[in-house]
């Protein structure tokens, strides 16, 4: 059987494709070192807002997260290890949130307390 030049165009042109397609399924996520140093640094920041206080198991699960992340970047698994660093950005910035939420009640139930003080000392120089 002898096959014509169009068909062998169809051929050649269909491996082409697939090769590209390949190529292109085959690229790698790069490593995602600067989406665990913004987790890093978002849980640092969330610890200096006293979160380890107010939003501790928020904070643990961030700083597991980012562990996480590590080990599927170790792993080769870039994927993966973006999400897991992604989540625990999130989880940080809850804890930080949860954090900034307490402390503004416990401000003004002081306000408040200070308040009701005063109208007390009002009332009974009057």
């Amino acid at each position: 059987m002898k096959w014509e030049k169009k068909t062998w165009m169809g051929v050649i042109g269909c491996i082409l494709l697939t090769i590209i397609m390949v190529a292109g399924c085959g690229s790698k996520i790069k490593p995602p070192h600067d989406v665990i140093s913004n987790a890093e640094m978002a849980v640092s920041r969330a610890i200096e807002a006293d979160a380890l206080s107010y939003a501790p198991l928020d904070i643990r699960h961030a700083q597991e997260k980012i562990a996480k992340a590590k080990e599927f970047m170790a792993k080769g698994n870039h994927e993966e290890a973006y999400q897991m660093a992604e989540d625990a950005i999130l989880d940080a910035q809850v804890a930080e949130a949860v954090t900034r939420a307490e402390k503004s009640k416990e401000l003004s139930q002081k306000m408040q307390d200070n308040i009701d003080s005063l109208r007390k000392e009002i009332d009974r120089t009057q």
